[in-house]
């Protein structure tokens, strides 16, 4: 990626940093001991959730907060319309657990707040272990990471909905948990590249993240993102920009967003109030997908996202294509909700955080009906089956739906490069117009 950029005139900065590295052995377990024996399947009913400690506990099970089941769920939005609130905040606050017994494995449904805030809440309160078992709307295991915040020594475990509802419903239930991982600090390195020209006081960020799981190739995850990104900084390497544009791949984002919380937290004031927006691509070619652009009207989002969804819309409407807006839940799983999220001093001020934008094809939720009547595909199927798998291979690839999303991650990085006016004020040369995709044959230059 480094010698690329090089070639095409980049100067190059290789950031090196550390980060608790993860890895799951696969010899995890889970079994109840007493009232009888049960033994769990790994990877169908339970699994290890990454960033846990490692540990071998022997304990009774005490349920904290509610379990709502499938039906107390609000069915997913029909297209143009927003989606209901879902309910849940099992173990997101300390009063959850005032009446838990010290020592015993804590069972806590997912939804409401992170999962490490659940996770370190249930330290605090002396629990043995953890396990946290998913939402009842949802199918399968979480596939959650507790990040690199997590430094814990309590083992925690992930289940899903029918097996945590199951423990919680049997009396003076005890049960035997091994989180069988490894976890230690390891280096790596974030990869920038920025154009010499443009103002340096009106920045425009893209990024994607370069690692995958230990499980697979990671090729849509996150290899589309990344060469999408990489092809767009090869064929601007001889534009002059308005505005200076910062391409990024971040590493470590698998554990915890470790890249792109690093740099943001090694940059001065100044040079964090010259960003003004980031664009992120995570997972560009799922098969069973989605278009998926960020939702800038979601509560919380910095202002400003708004208009980002606005370009992206207006990318797919006038090439005749439908998209969707994506939730929260999406982009708190990507290096995205590092920049949405956090909090930042720049002097005396203090912002939360700096407006995103960005689209994904989808990750591991099922499709719904009403997706299947906008883009085609497999209702009750994720929209890529291989997600955190090892057949995440150069066959798990919809490549003329990645050469698309190509298009738009240089149409909107070529924008904001030349024109934020209707972003923050900031002339340019003029809008940037689009005709014709820009790159038609991206299928046949991808492969």
């Amino acid at each position: 990626m480094a010698g690329k950029l090089r070639s095409a005139g980049y100067q190059v900065q290789e950031q090196e940093f550390q980060y608790l590295f993860f890895q799951d052995l696969e010899g995890s377990v889970l079994e109840k001991t007493s009232p009888g024996s049960v033994s769990y399947a790994l990877s169908n009913e339970f699994g290890v959730i990454g960033s846990t400690a490692p540990g071998d506990v022997t304990a009774a099970i005490q349920a904290v907060g509610l379990n709502y089941q499938p039906s107390d769920y609000p069915p997913p939005p029909l297209p143009g319309q927003d989606p209901l609130p879902v309910p849940g905040t099992a173990g997101c606050t300390a009063a959850d657990f005032t009446s838990f017994t010290a020592g015993n494995i804590a069972l806590i449904q997912r939804g409401g707040c992170p999962f490490v805030q659940k996770a370190n809440n249930a330290v605090t309160a002396s629990a043995a272990g953890i396990i946290i078992y998913n939402r009842g709307d949802l199918g399968g295991l979480p596939n959650a990471t507790l990040g690199a915040s997590y430094t814990n020594n309590v083992p925690v475990l992930e289940a899903t909905y029918a097996l945590g509802s199951d423990l919680r419903n049997i009396t003076g239930i005890k049960v035997h948990m091994v989180a069988d991982v490894s976890r230690g600090t390891i280096t790596t390195y974030n990869i920038l590249a920025e154009t010499a020209g443009g103002s340096p006081d009106n920045v425009i960020m893209v990024g994607s993240h370069l690692d995958s799981v230990l499980k697979g190739a990671g090729i849509n995850d996150n290899g589309t993102g990344s060469a999408a990104v990489l092809e767009t900084a090869l064929q601007m390497a001889k534009v002059k920009p308005v505005n200076k544009v910062r391409f990024v791949w971040w590493g470590a984002e698998e554990d915890g967003y470790g890249g792109s919380t690093y740099y943001l937290d090694h940059l001065s004031d100044a040079q964090l109030a010259t960003i003004k927006l980031y664009l992120n691509f995570d997972m560009l070619g799922s098969k069973n997908f989605g278009r998926f652009v960020l939702n800038g009207d979601d509560a919380g989002l910095p202002s400003g996202s708004k208009a980002i969804t606005t370009l992206f819309q207006g990318f797919y409407d006038q090439f005749g294509y439908t998209s969707k807006l994506d939730d929260q839940t999406r982009w708190n799983r990507s290096d995205s909700a590092i920049f949405a999220y956090r909090q930042f001093h720049i002097g005396k001020t203090l912002i939360n955080g700096i407006p995103i934008g960005g689209l994904t094809a989808g990750y591991d939720e099922l499709k719904t009906a009403a997706e299947v009547e906008l883009f085609g595909g497999t209702a009750g199927n994720p929209y890529d089956s291989c997600y955190h798998n090892a057949c995440d291979d150069i066959n798990n690839v919809d490549y003329d739906l990645l050469g698309l999303n190509a298009d738009a991650v240089a149409y909107a990085t070529l924008q904001y490069a030349m024109n934020t006016v209707k972003f923050n004020g900031q002339k340019g040369k003029g809008n940037f117009k689009q005709t014709q995709p820009l790159n038609t044959k991206a299928k046949g230059f991808f492969q």
